[in-house]
């Protein structure tokens, strides 16, 4: 890890660390591999969250999260995992595999989006309540808590 990325660790919480990280991964294109220069994902410290769970797949998504265990996905602006307010089974099965590791989000970047998020906490509602409980609540809210409380330590 470089001297500007552990300075960053020493000033910053991680969570900001994250939402830089996502900046910067959003502003070059890449979904999330590989990583910016001098970003080590497998330091313990370190906690980041993938941003739009880089619009790919179950199929893809799976192996970055078991690789890297400080790595959590959101579903800000994301869809196909919820058809007809039931949830797809792959997404479910995806869900179940890593049950602590994705967090509900809302992408509410530009105010023209702040229209939608009643729309939109609705529809997660609805796909959420298709889920067993405490994989729901995982989902709606206990896995942020879990990240807040890490950053907190």
């Amino acid at each position: 890890m470089t001297k500007v990325f552990r300075n960053i660790l020493a000033v910053l919480l991680p969570v900001i660390l994250a939402g830089i990280v996502i900046s910067i991964v959003e502003a070059t294109g890449h979904r999330f591999f590989p990583p910016p220069e001098g970003v080590d994902l497998t330091d313990p410290d370190a906690l980041v969250i993938w941003a739009h769970s880089g619009f790919e797949t179950p199929a893809d998504i799976a192996p970055m999260l078991e690789q890297y265990p400080n790595l959590w996905s959101d579903l800000a602006f994301r869809s196909e995992h919820s058809f007809n307010g039931m949830v797809d089974a792959d997404w479910q099965a995806l869900f179940e595999r890593f049950p602590r590791r994705f967090m509900l989000g809302t992408d509410t970047y530009t105010p023209e989006r702040w229209y939608y998020v009643v729309e939109h906490a609705d529809w997660s509602r609805t796909w959420l309540g298709t889920l067993p409980t405490s994989l729901a609540e995982n989902i709606a809210f206990r896995n942020a808590e879990a990240l807040l409380a890490r950053v907190g330590k």
